[in-house]
């Protein structure tokens, strides 16, 4: 049977019918490529076991568990697994026998062979004259602070409404208010139409890393919004979605540069692994198909690598396409991504 959902709403109804004919001990394998839907058919299946907390992807932890009414839902996020072997060393095997719950897994055909027979497998792909259908319907209003770029966005799915950016020097803090402000009436916009703030999370500059989420949760807790991080290196990333590229390095200081590896599906990349932070040295053969910023002067004039430019409007635009996933209902202990760099040395 094949169904067609063409909103988030149609997504969460389809599982909400599919949750009222699954009982305790049920496995569902959840098949498809980034961004066809598997976290957002997982929300509407918890929102029939009467799971208030926001369900998220557990990608970086594997495993979230939540008390429904009856029994447990256990949703796996098998992306990052090489294989069975991985889930099992892990104690995997535990969820695809328990009687107390539902276990949905997502990128489930990694570990397929250690499915049960009675799995319930369900798989997803876009509907063709819908390549964009993960993008959400709602406005968000985008920062991005991370670098030597001040910048305001409003996005309403792959729309920008408006954008206020421009290169600054250490003066986010004063000309981000006249940003917000701006961005505002070019969209044409109230913060009550709003329906989340993103930020550029880092790794980047301390400060303007620092700037930028604590503007963007006053104006969270002031009007009730969720925040959306978003990984800045992504988000440079997908400034360049035309090429696609895998890895990319950004400047810290001196000599060190942050580094971050990618996959792409269609044109929405994901990140690879965390950012980590070294000599631009140790990444220099690495950086095949990868792109820089702010690095002309520790790469000199005959570099290949395609040069990524920060914006708010590609923060704004990702955030769009993950809100399901990132969107933070209760920020209050998000704190940026900053690696950093510094050694610190005792002087004899």
């Amino acid at each position: 049977m094949v169904v067609a959902c063409h909103s988030v709403d149609e997504t969460h109804i389809l599982a909400e019918k599919l949750a009222a004919h699954i009982s305790p001990g049920s496995v569902v394998a959840l098949i498809g490529d980034l961004g066809t839907g598997k976290t957002t058919f997982t929300q509407g299946f918890a929102k029939a076991l009467g799971i208030s907390e926001r369900v998220g992807s557990p990608t970086f932890k594997l495993v979230s568990e939540y008390d429904g009414v009856g029994y447990k839902l256990y949703h796996i996020d098998a992306y990052r697994l090489e294989g069975p072997d991985d889930f099992l060393n892990i104690g995997g095997e535990e969820y695809l026998v328990s009687d107390h719950g539902v276990t949905l897994i997502e990128w489930a055909d990694i570990i397929g062979e250690l499915l049960p027979e009675d799995t319930v497998r369900i798989r997803f792909s876009r509907i063709q004259d819908h390549p964009e259908s993960r993008v959400t319907s709602k406005t968000l209003l985008a920062l991005e602070t991370s670098s030597t770029v001040c910048g305001v966005s409003i996005a309403h799915g792959e729309d920008i409404l408006s954008l206020a950016e421009e290169p600054v020097h250490r003066k986010h803090a004063e000309i981000l208010p006249k940003f917000i402000e701006s961005a505002l009436q070019q969209g044409q916009k109230s913060f009550e139409e709003l329906d989340a703030i993103a930020v550029s999370i880092g790794p980047g500059s301390f400060t303007g890393l620092r700037i930028g989420l604590g503007f963007a949760k006053g104006m969270a807790y002031a009007h009730g919004l969720p925040i959306i991080p978003v990984p800045t290196l992504l988000s440079l990333a997908f400034g360049l979605q035309d090429d696609k590229p895998s890895r990319g390095i950004a400047h810290s200081h001196s000599r060190k540069v942050f580094y971050q590896e990618f996959e792409w599906q269609n044109t929405v990349p994901r990140v690879k692994d965390v950012a980590v932070v070294g000599e631009i040295d140790l990444f220099i053969k690495q950086l095949k198909r990868g792109f820089q910023w702010n690095c002309d002067s520790l790469l000199g004039d005959q570099s290949t690598l395609k040069k990524a430019e920060p914006s708010a409007a590609f923060v704004g635009r990702l955030a769009s396409i993950y809100f399901d996933e990132w969107a933070r209902e209760k920020p209050y202990d998000l704190v940026p991504d900053y690696i950093a760099p510094f050694e610190i040395k005792n002087r004899a």
